[in-house]
């Protein structure tokens, strides 16, 4: 049986191959960091008025003072073995505990439905446990006064949320130190007319780096090595070793292929964490010596360039 229908001659023979290279050199640009806040005129009262741009704390407002606070926390699949030690009173402590071991020591099993297999604290009465008051400790801690004129009345604590950046300096002895930045204390810093990026620090401290949300870096080569691949263009190369930056904490630093949107955790379906770096997919760096990445940015025009600080 003979083919049927036109026959149309490639434009090129080496097509496939010529869009494969044009698609890995792909470079994905990602809109690197936020304002930290913005003045917002006051029609009401007049003046203008500071507004950050993203979440300062976490929900949990603590009483107390600094070096003895509380709070009250929900019992539900997320109160793990270590939120119960810090349960206050040692009789309802010994309640939970019970309860978790009975269920072997998993959260989501053992207070996943309350409603249905309530915590007794006293069934006769039909007492419940739904919350706890629990002790906590956090370096993060930030104190919020009773009003701004007298800044020595604190009627409450919260808990920094989203981190800003991530600084890197080195001292005179050539050893790196990390500073953590967050959105509250770069909000602070804006509000005092202060760098919120501080590259001029002192006691003989050099600045390195700085690294945000998004920002690019390009990791397993040397700098003269990434500029032959710019000066060339080979973008396929460096596509292959480009990151963002995707979350920041201290001392943990998570890094994304600058192209991957898959999946990355445990659930079904989900790619596990230890398969996407074996695949190249994310970045881990734990000690500040390991952070060997370069900045890069993509400009308007698809191009990359090293970013100099």
């Amino acid at each position: 049986m003979k083919e049927s229908g036109r026959k149309f001659k490639k434009p090129l023979e080496n097509l496939t191959a010529i869009a494969k290279e044009a698609v890995a050199s792909i470079l994905v640009s990602y809109k690197a960091g936020k304002k930290v806040a913005t003045w917002k005129k006051d029609k009401k009262h007049g003046g203008v008025t500071l507004v950050p741009r993203g979440q300062l704390h976490k929900e949990t407002v603590y009483g107390g003072t600094k070096d003895n606070y509380t709070a009250r926390r929900e019992i539900n699949k997320d109160f793990t073995l270590k939120d119960v030690e810090l349960i206050i009173d040692p009789v309802i402590k010994g309640i939970i505990l019970k309860r978790l071991n009975d269920y072997g020591n998993e959260p989501k099993k053992a207070f996943n439905d309350l409603e249905t297999h309530p915590i007794w604290f006293n069934i006769e009465n039909k007492i419940v446990i739904n919350h706890v008051k629990c002790k906590a400790s956090y370096n993060s801690l930030r104190m919020i006064p009773k009003n701004e004129k007298r800044k020595r009345d604190y009627i409450s604590f919260v808990e920094s949320r989203n981190n800003h950046h991530v600084a890197i300096y080195e001292d005179e002895q050539g050893k790196r130190i990390e500073n953590v930045v967050s959105l509250w204390d770069a909000v602070e810093q804006k509000k005092q007319g202060s760098p919120i990026i501080d590259k001029m620090p002192s006691d003989n401290l050099r600045f390195i780096l700085s690294m945000q949300i998004n920002e690019l870096f390009v990791f397993d080569m040397t700098r003269i090595e990434l500029e032959k691949l710019i000066f060339h263009k080979g973008y396929s190369k460096i596509s292959k070793n480009l990151y963002r930056v995707q979350k920041l904490a201290t001392k943990n630093y998570y890094f994304r292929l600058h192209f991957d949107s898959s999946k990355i955790g445990k659930n079904s379906g989900e790619i596990p964490e230890m398969q996407a770096k074996h695949l190249g997919l994310i970045k881990i760096i734990q000690t500040v010596d390991n952070m060997t990445g370069i900045k890069v940015k993509i400009n308007h025009l698809g191009r990359i360039e090293i970013v100099s600080e």
